[in-house]
This record gives structure tokens, C-alpha cells and sequence, in this order.
């Protein structure tokens, strides 16, 4: 398969958006995500029972509370496959996840890891690529890990 040169600089900035994704999600990085999602970005969490919502009305406000209640986050989005419409003005994408994060309650620590998969709908903006429409789709998750002997945790900052 070739790709044009035009290809390779919308696949590469695909790419970067979700490198930014979940660096902005790790630091709660706000102005970042109105950066990577429209504001009337549907997102679809109904196999964790949280229904559909749009970025504008709720989603931004969840990224805060949960980031007051998980006291450690650490976030992966790999095997990014691409398949552009034929305009190549939008794309479906879809992004094996990774989520490890650890909560801490009265001095207990609980870790956990999820494993799942975006299905996201983008659009190619004046600004550059956005992810227009999220759906989350959960494989697996573990809870009770614990810490290697000798292992620790960075101080939340």
C-alpha cells in the first residue's frame, strides 16, 4: 500500500492527537482536550452503564471529578488503525486502551487496570483533525493489584 504525501501528514497527526489525548487526560490538561474534541463530541459509555453524552455538556466536567478521585492514572492508545472516507475529510478510527489507576481511600491504595477499545468518528477542521464521536467498548478489567516489594507511587502533584 502506498500512501500520498498528504495521507501520511493526516495519519501523522492523527497519530499525535491521540498521543496528546491521553498525556492531556493524565495531567488534566483541559485547554488540550477542547483542542481534541468538538464541543458537541458524542461520547458513548454504555458498556460502563454511563450512557451517551456530549463533551460540551458533561464530558469536561467528568475529567475533573474523576480526576479528584483517582489519586494515580496512567493511560495508553495503541494499535491506532485508521480508515479514512473517501474524501479523506473524516476517518474511523479505532485505538486499542489501556487504563491503569490507582485509588486512594483513608490510606488504603486500590489498583486497577481497564482494557478496552475506542471506536472514534473524526473530522478534519480548519484547526486540524477532532474526534467528532467516542464509543467505548470495555474487553476486560482487574482490580486488588498490588505493588512489587520495593515499588512506589510518585507523589500526586
Amino acid at each position: 500500500m502506498t500512501y500520498s504525501l498528504e495521507e501520511i501528514a493526516d495519519r501523522l497527526e492523527i497519530y499525535d492527537l491521540y498521543a496528546r489525548y491521553v498525556f492531556a487526560v493524565d495531567e488534566l490538561d483541559l485547554a488540550v482536550l477542547d483542542r481534541i474534541f468538538m464541543p458537541d463530541t458524542v461520547f458513548d459509555y454504555s458498556t460502563l452503564s454511563y450512557g451517551k453524552h456530549t463533551y460540551k455538556d458533561v464530558q469536561r466536567d467528568d475529567f475533573v471529578k474523576v480526576a479528584a478521585f483517582v489519586t494515580y492514572t496512567m493511560h495508553y492508545c495503541t494499535n491506532v488503525r485508521i480508515d479514512f472516507d473517501e474524501d479523506r475529510r473524516s476517518a474511523r478510527v479505532v485505538s486499542k486502551t489501556f487504563f491503569a489507576n490507582g485509588v486512594s481511600e483513608d490510606g488504603d491504595l486500590s489498583l486497577r487496570q481497564v482494557h478496552g477499545h475506542y471506536a472514534d468518528a473524526l473530522v478534519k477542521t480548519r484547526e486540524g483533525w477532532r474526534i467528532k464521536e467516542r464509543t467505548w467498548h470495555l474487553g476486560w478489567s482487574t482490580t486488588g493489584l498490588e505493588l512489587f516489594e520495593g515499588t512506589s507511587l510518585p507523589e500526586k502533584k
